[in-house]
């Protein structure tokens, strides 16, 4: 081409932001979609190693899926774009263990007589907890603090019941 020189091709790398993964063991994640830009443009594809076992990544980027180990787990995604350049970001993500309650050591009472089972003490699950009657009825003169689990006052009446705790993510 008489003394002309084509500009070679170039393109920015290719880059991505890690997604914010809220994971409960044995609780189906919200699916997350990773975006990318760079490389020589879309359709990228997606690829994964060392996520949690349970969760896996779609092609087109979309992390899904029910993790079924708890812990915190560093993964690679590779992302190849339409020219084939290959691009790679490490994130990780933590699993919460499944929710597991306490019960406080008061858990008995007397018809006219103060009563304060004292807060109930939750581990894993993803807070806020929420506290609820699970069954039974609560008796008259006593309540359910539903941010504590703590049951207070002095019951007028007898009866029997349980409470659940519920986590932001829905599991019980």
């Amino acid at each position: 081409i008489n003394g002309l020189k084509a500009a070679p091709l170039s393109c920015s790398p290719i880059t991505a932001n890690c997604a914010l993964i809220v994971a409960e063991q044995g609780v189906p994640i919200t699916p997350v979609t990773l975006t990318v830009s760079g490389g020589a443009g879309p359709p990228y594809t997606f690829t994964a190693t060392g996520l949690p076992t349970g969760l896996s990544i779609s092609p087109s980027g979309t992390i899904s899926g029910t993790p079924t180990v708890s812990g915190t787990f560093s993964y690679t995604v590779t992302i190849t774009d339409s020219a084939g350049n290959i691009g790679t970001i490490n994130c990780s993500v933590t699993v919460n263990p499944p929710i597991s309650v306490t019960c406080s050591a008061t858990n008995t009472g007397e018809v006219g007589v103060p009563f304060n089972s004292g807060p109930i003490t939750v581990t894993g699950g993803v807070a806020p907890y929420t506290f609820s009657i699970g069954s039974g009825t609560l008796p008259a003169g006593l309540t359910l603090n539903t941010s504590t689990g703590a049951v207070t006052g002095t019951p007028t009446a007898p009866g029997t019941f349980t409470i659940k705790v519920t986590d932001s993510l829905g599991a019980t």
